[in-house]
């Protein structure tokens, strides 16, 4: 069964008008869904009578209303703010209102195009892939051409979204374009590794051998991935899969086919809960 949310507050019979978006609310969990699913288009504006005289009016949140009134008069944050009225109407966990506040903290100040980079760099945090990509493609088709340095960390990103979805080959085309913009050897090194999980181990070495000049970096990977493995290998997930094919090599095929389709149905759930 999933969560049950009470509503606080009255149904509003004049909606609140996002003009940004062009969107109507007509609820404070209506309210609640917008603060929560775009912070990182939040900002000073936000912070207005209009929205704090529809909270009191129209939804009937009084004391709320008294609290939000106060911060018109003084220099409170968007943070503030925003996490006030989350907290008021219980719409998410206090642990999502601590995230939610650190986020908009973090992210004060910041250029439009740097605010929609901070967000898909959220989405990828969250392990939300497919998401993240379309927006860091949007705002790459949007940045001015000077931004060179911001360039290069959207694709390094998107890079890792990329690799987080197992498309290694994408991974090292935005990892070597980042690379190629700011020489960074973080990007390097990503390139490198992304490129050695697209390939064979045949095929990578062949590929660096012809790039001399990133034999230290290539060592440094190889190093970070013999570690990796060792490291793996103690894991629960690794020791879980060894039983599993264990039971294949002892004849039971039956148990081993049961509990290796429970364990990719796992990751499916997992992936699609993501994105």
């Amino acid at each position: 069964m999933g969560k049950v949310l009470l509503c606080v507050g009255e149904y509003a019979e004049v909606p609140y008008y996002v003009e940004s978006i062009g969107l109507r609310l007509y609820s404070m969990e209506e309210l609640c869904y917008y603060l929560t699913e775009n912070a990182f288009l939040l900002d000073r504006e936000l912070i207005n009578r209009e929205l704090v005289d529809w909270i009191d009016e129209q939804c009937g949140c009084k004391e709320l209303g008294r609290t939000l009134y106060g911060f018109l008069n003084t220099q409170a944050s968007v943070s503030v703010f925003v996490g006030t009225i989350l907290e008021y109407v219980g719409y998410v966990s206090k642990q999502e209102i601590d995230k939610i506040q650190e986020y908009l903290k973090a992210n004060a100040g910041l250029s439009g195009m740097e605010k929609k980079k901070a967000h898909a760099d959220y989405l990828v945090a969250n392990a939300r892939y497919a998401q993240a990509q379309k927006e860091y493609k949007e705002i790459k088709m949007h940045l001015p051409a000077e931004e060179t340095e911001l360039y290069a960390k959207i694709c390094h990103n998107e890079g890792v979204a990329f690799a987080g979805i197992m498309h290694y080959k994408e991974a090292s085309e935005c990892f070597l374009e980042a690379y190629q913009k700011t020489a960074s050897q973080k990007s390097l090194e990503s390139y490198l590794s992304a490129l050695r999980m697209a390939h064979s181990e045949q095929d990578y070495v062949s590929l660096v051998a012809d790039m001399p000049e990133m034999k230290d970096a290539v060592l440094r990977v190889e190093s970070k991935f013999n570690a990796s493995e060792v490291q793996f290998g103690a894991s629960r997930e690794s020791i879980r899969i060894n039983q599993i094919q264990a039971k294949r090599k002892t004849g039971h095929v039956d148990a081993y086919e049961k509990d290796m389709e429970k364990e990719i149905q796992q990751i499916k759930d997992y992936y699609r809960m993501k994105n």
